[in-house]
């Protein structure tokens, strides 16, 4: 689910988007579907924008007739791509442990 932190309600934008990928899947006929997900998409609240992913993972487990695993991974390779300008500037990578 790409995210869009521009976005006025970005649950409603979550939501809207999930329900797309859901339809495409469902319309397809794909039986497997490996769904990206995140740690904390198996709780039911309190994880902020993460939420979006629990509610997604539960309508993919809604799909009749389609296999989903979730992956949930504590962090992507794509955050990476902030540090970049770090990287070539000081040819360093670092986080301040908000990600």
């Amino acid at each position: 689910m790409p995210p869009n932190l521009k976005s006025h309600d970005y649950r409603a934008y979550q939501n809207k988007i999930g329900e797309g990928i859901g339809a495409a899947i469902r319309d397809s006929g794909v039986k497997y579907v490996v769904n990206l997900s995140s740690l904390g998409a198996d709780l039911p609240e309190g994880t902020g924008p993460i939420k979006g992913l629990s509610d997604q993972e539960q309508k993919l487990n809604k799909l009749e007739r389609v296999n989903v695993p979730h992956l949930r991974p504590t962090f992507y390779m794509g955050n990476l791509l902030r540090n970049i300008g770090m990287i070539i500037s000081k040819s360093i990578m670092g986080a301040s442990g908000r990600t």
